[in-house]
């Protein structure tokens, strides 16, 4: 997603005009080859005095763009001093803005308040791209040649739904030939995905994707402690219910206990680790069950 305005990124889209570069840069990091201590610098955010929430890895994106002077040569370059074993695309090649429409027909503007929004709110019913935005030609190229489109766990609307709404992408979608999987969330996120079950997560991802479908849904069965789960409810995010009927949606259903064991180490650039989700899939169990979901949906 290029929506995001909120914190070191959003600072520094407004400031430079460049491509917000946080969640770029994440992807970017899951798939480098440096070594942990190189991970561990360029994730690392400043707190306090002048440089509070600064993140050094955004400035150096934010860097190699001013010289550049086209953020997909920025990115180009970064792929190489990153050691990059994979393509990152962002969804748009400019900055976008996200607006949400509630229950109530009120508006929210911008993808930090649609997450972090300063007064309760009622449940979102539309998400769209606010001025209407063509998608990045690359990422509707990369769609229509990938084997398997995976849509990841993650914020619904302030994360997903930028990636899926520029121009082109949903009918990208329904041309690719490649099976769709989608791996539902652990938790529920406060004020935006309040009391949604595993059916409104995928309606809501299939509304954001429409008219294309999805081939399949990964769910979690793994349950973490008790302790775990009452910090994560008591912070107005629950584990997400599964309330599928099996055998009687449209959709392949794989259930599988996907928790990261306690105490597991995190990637020093995730989310996680820097005071998020208290507990997370484990990629490797992930990885498994998407070739065992993708082998299933070919017989």
């Amino acid at each position: 997603s290029t929506a995001d305005n909120g914190g070191h990124s959003g600072e520094l889209r407004m400031q430079y005009g460049v491509l917000p570069p946080g969640d770029l840069l994440r992807a970017l990091l899951a798939m480098s080859k440096l070594e942990k201590g190189w991970l561990s610098l360029l994730g690392f955010r400043f707190k306090g005095s002048t440089h509070d929430n600064a993140n050094v890895g955004n400035l150096i994106m934010a860097a190699q763009t001013l010289i550049s002077q086209d953020p997909l040569t920025a990115i180009d370059v970064l792929h190489q001093l990153l050691q990059v074993q994979g393509r990152v695309i962002p969804a748009t090649v400019i900055a976008a803005n996200l607006k949400a429409i509630y229950e109530d027909g009120s508006v929210g503007e911008g993808e930090h308040e649609i997450g972090l929004p300063k007064e309760p709110r009622q449940p979102i019913v539309h998400c769209e791209l606010n001025p209407p935005m063509s998608a990045n030609p690359e990422a509707l190229q990369a769609i229509g040649q990938a084997d398997l489109i995976i849509i990841a766990m993650g914020d619904l609307y302030s994360s997903i739904a930028g990636a899926l709404k520029g121009g082109g992408i949903a009918e990208a979608l329904v041309r690719a030939q490649a099976p769709k999987i989608y791996v539902l969330n652990l938790a529920t996120k406060q004020a935006e995905t309040d009391d949604y079950q595993a059916t409104r997560f995928i309606e809501m991802v299939e509304r954001l994707m429409c008219p294309a479908r999805l081939s399949a849904v990964i769910i979690n069965t793994g349950r973490p402690n008790d302790e775990l789960v009452q910090r994560h409810t008591s912070a107005g995010q629950p584990l997400v219910l599964d309330d599928l009927s099996r055998g009687t949606s449209h959709l392949l259903v794989v259930r599988r206990d996907l928790l990261a064991a306690p105490g597991t180490e995190l990637n020093p650039t995730s989310k996680s680790a820097d005071g998020g989700s208290l507990f997370r899939h484990d990629p490797d169990k992930l990885a498994v069950v998407i070739l065992e979901c993708l082998a299933l949906l070919r017989r």
